[in-house]
């Protein structure tokens, strides 16, 4: 998925599948949402007078085929009361707007950005959070399911559509969709089955990571290099597997020289089999996501 900041002088010549109109609960127009109204022969104010939408928090309703616009579809957004709105409630918000995206059989999807949003939610974490979750919202698990196909989201791209062109909001964006993907990452590990997701098949994934980013060196240990450090508290753990135990150290060189370094310690356990006696059997199949 992609994400980008965007800029029109002229929204209802914006050509996408998708734009998504936010409005809080007083359902007062902006410029750009005056001029699509103007453009569609006064829908978007129809739709608005009737009882469809009320700009409830996380509230969407779908006008199909507006007319005088390039866009297939409008979707009203709603984010509550806007004196109300807080970082909590702007996440339930994007979380509903991004289940409703991905829904959708749509490749490109407009936000309005030019809503002025109250100082409580900054727009740089704003935009950070949207994209993030909509991104994150589009995942599916299918690596070991043959029909879920169609189930799968289509949503390939977000423009952000005239928010502030700034190079705070230009970062939130970029570290909106790498969160995103992140997190996607991490569930798709978590997901799949203990016979596939080994320690080895982990410590392959790290080193993939190490390939594809300058930023990052990735080395692993195998049992030998382990037993050599006398780590046999860590070893102790992986001897009742016929799979190698594999110790795992990703070095990310991407902050500023300036930077304290962070350390993050995981236990990588691609599978808890022990504790049993303290754990229902029924439970057992969830021990997967103990990594």
């Amino acid at each position: 998925m992609r994400a980008q900041l965007t800029r029109s002088d002229d929204i209802t010549t914006l050509l996408c599948d998708t734009l998504v109109i936010p409005f809080f609960k007083d359902l007062a127009l902006n410029a750009d949402s005056r001029s699509i109204n103007k453009a569609t022969g006064k829908q978007l104010s129809q739709l608005l007078a009737s009882d469809d939408f009320s700009g409830q928090l996380g509230q969407t309703t779908l006008l199909l085929l507006p007319n005088g616009i390039k866009a297939q579809r409008i979707l009203l957004w709603g984010l509550g009361d806007k004196d109300k709105l807080s970082r909590q409630s702007w996440s339930r918000a994007a979380d509903s707007l991004a289940a409703t995206l991905n829904q959708q059989k749509i490749k490109h999807a407009a936000i309005l950005g030019s809503l002025k949003l109250p100082r409580a939610v900054a727009s740089a974490w704003s935009l950070q959070q949207l994209v993030s979750r909509i991104n994150r919202s589009s995942y599916r698990y299918s690596t070991t399911k043959a029909s879920v196909k169609a189930k799968q989201s289509t949503l390939a791209k977000i423009s952000i559509v005239n928010a502030e062109n700034t190079a705070a909001n230009k970062r939130a964006i970029k570290a909106g969709i790498a969160i995103g993907k992140g997190i996607n990452a991490a569930r798709e590990l978590g997901n799949l089955p203990g016979n596939i997701c080994t320690p080895k098949y982990l410590s392959s994934e790290a080193r993939k990571l190490g390939r594809q980013h300058a930023a990052i060196k990735t080395t692993v240990l195998g049992e030998k290099q382990m037993k050599l450090l006398e780590m046999g508290s860590l070893l102790s753990v992986g001897h009742g597997s016929v799979e190698e135990s594999q110790f795992i150290i990703m070095n990310y060189q991407g902050g500023k020289k300036s930077q304290q370094p962070h350390v993050l310690v995981g236990k990588g356990i691609t599978f808890d089999s022990g504790g049993i006696s303290l754990k229902p059997g029924a439970k057992m199949d969830e021990m997967k996501f103990d990594m």
